[in-house]
């Protein structure tokens, strides 16, 4: 998968869209978890950028869907979680949260 390019927008989930640093976000940082928009993509819209190598890619697409990664190296990652439909920066302590117990 590491070597496909993918369409999907791809971040850390402790940076906003400016790169900014998302408050009470520290244990997302901690744990190097990103997210991963995966589809249903709208499909009249133009794709601006490509994901290669699961890098940051702020232009890709986005879904209501979403992958939940820890990246454990540039060549390993550890799936967390799926949202179908994702909920922007949920708390740790939010019951709902797929990420933290």
């Amino acid at each position: 998968m590491l070597d496909k390019a993918l369409v999907g927008k791809n971040k850390p989930s402790w940076l906003d869209d400016n790169l900014d640093e998302i408050p009470n976000t520290e244990n997302y940082q901690a744990n190097h978890f990103w997210h991963y928009h995966c589809g249903e993509f709208d499909p009249g819209a133009k794709v601006r950028r490509l994901t290669y190598q699961l890098q940051l890619n702020l232009e890709g697409l986005t879904s209501a869907a979403v992958l939940h990664y820890r990246k454990v190296s540039q060549e390993e990652i550890t799936i967390v979680g799926f949202s179908p439909i994702h909920i922007p920066f949920p708390k740790e302590d939010d019951p709902d949260n797929p990420l933290f117990d």
